[in-house]
């Protein structure tokens, strides 16, 4: 009898030993090992519960060995012991990785929380770590070049992405501003750089890196970039109506004035000459009175039309207000390069302007300075140029007057 219960006692040790291998499997995320030990354990205790079964109906063929049941009884407290004792450092290491789990799960949570916060300003952010890689970007980020993050740190980023200054040349790793704060630890910032897409279309951005400094040693730096593009083309359409007329598109006054500058510093230091025309339209101010300044600004476009088509590639022609234009030609070798120029004009305007179905005169007066010999100045130049129209204007119009009488009177050298 004594036999039956140590073989019984054995069995419930090693099912109860059974049931904490399997809250192990739980606990440790390892079904393998610990699956084969509980099954290992779990056999052993069928099959001496089989043969209890057949003690238990009198069967005595399967009467237990009561010495090497009492064996198995010491085995079974013994793997039911260690199984009791490895529990808690299990429990130990179950609890750090549930820890762990539960610190990357909020690491995940947080960074999707930066990102979407960082992707409401509008601006494409990333983070560089100290070699080089890129550990953080946000949506927008990915949005405005078209590259994720596994992408451009396989590839690498500057390669990619920052490779072409606004020139359009070549930019080097090496001079990369915003990769030498990592070094440097000094913020950078600018208007002025260049980004390219995935597509290879190249767009402007403003840029703000700064580092990241860490117990007093920079272990990264943040990016932020802003698409600058709207801003960049207004720049451009305000620079362009600051020195442009409106109604003509011709340079205007300022930028004349500024080409002009530039052209006699040229022709002093290469010995040269140029050639400044005024021309005045004829009779303009009293159709613009009579017809009003509908037509009157239509007559202004078509004759800055006709004046284009005269002159030379290198010649400037610019509204300077009213009915009034000027033309600068660089680099002229004699008074009849000015004097071609003047009488192809004359002629383009002796042909009728048809405004709104209807045929108008209109003629123009046109006075030549020419540098140096009428100045060697601006205001010089521009005042001797309005002073020689005013003396074709005296004289009937329709005609060209140089400053120099000399030159009027036939002499056509310069």
């Amino acid at each position: 009898m004594l036999e039956g219960y140590i073989v019984g006692l054995s069995v419930l040790t090693q099912l109860i030993t059974v049931y904490l291998a399997l809250r192990l499997i739980k606990v440790t995320q390892d079904r393998v090992s610990w699956g084969l030990i509980s099954s290992a354990i779990f056999f052993m205790a069928v099959r001496r519960a089989i043969s209890l079964f057949w003690f238990v109906i009198g069967d005595q063929s399967h009467r237990p060995d009561l010495s090497f049941e009492t064996a198995g009884l010491v085995t079974s407290f013994l793997m039911l012991a260690g199984v009791i004792w490895i529990s808690p450092l299990f429990k130990s290491m179950s609890d750090e990785i549930v820890a762990r789990r539960r610190a990357e799960e909020a690491m995940r949570a947080s960074e999707k929380k930066l990102k979407n916060i960082t992707s409401s300003l509008g601006e494409g952010i990333y983070v560089y770590n100290e070699h080089g890689e890129i550990v953080f970007m946000n949506p927008e980020a990915e949005r405005l070049l078209g590259w994720t993050m596994e992408e451009l740190n396989e590839k690498g980023a500057h390669d990619l992405v920052h490779f072409r200054k606004p020139d359009g040349t070549q930019l080097p790793f090496e001079e990369c501003s915003m990769h030498r704060v990592v070094k440097t630890g000094k913020p950078y910032s600018s208007m002025n750089e260049l980004f390219v897409r995935k597509d290879g279309t190249a767009f402007p951005i403003s840029v703000v890196t700064t580092p990241i400094i860490e117990d007093g040693k920079v272990i990264a730096s943040v990016t932020a970039f802003r698409d600058i593009t709207d801003r960049k083309q207004l720049e451009i359409m305000i620079m362009h109506q600051a020195y442009h007329d409106s109604l003509t598109g011709l340079p205007n006054r300022n930028l004349f004035i500024d080409h002009l500058s530039h052209e006699i510093a040229e022709a002093r230091r290469n010995r040269k000459k140029l050639a400044v025309l005024l021309l005045d339209l004829d009779g303009f101010k009293k159709i613009n009175d009579t017809l009003g300044h509908a037509v009157g600004d239509k007559i202004l476009h078509e004759a800055a039309l006709r004046i284009k088509a005269c002159i030379r590639e290198s010649d400037i022609v610019a509204r300077m207000g009213g009915d009034e234009f000027n033309i600068l030609q660089p680099d002229v070798n004699h008074a009849s390069d000015a004097a071609v120029i003047a009488e192809k004009i004359l002629a383009a305007f002796r042909e009728p302007h048809i405004v709104e179905g209807s045929e108008l005169r209109i003629l123009t007066s046109i006075g030549i300075s020419v540098y140096p010999q009428d100045g060697e100045h601006i205001d010089a130049l521009l005042r001797n140029a309005d002073t020689a129209m005013y003396r074709a204007k005296e004289s009937g119009g329709d005609r060209f007057f140089f400053f120099n009488a000399g030159i009027n009177s036939g002499r056509q050298d310069l």
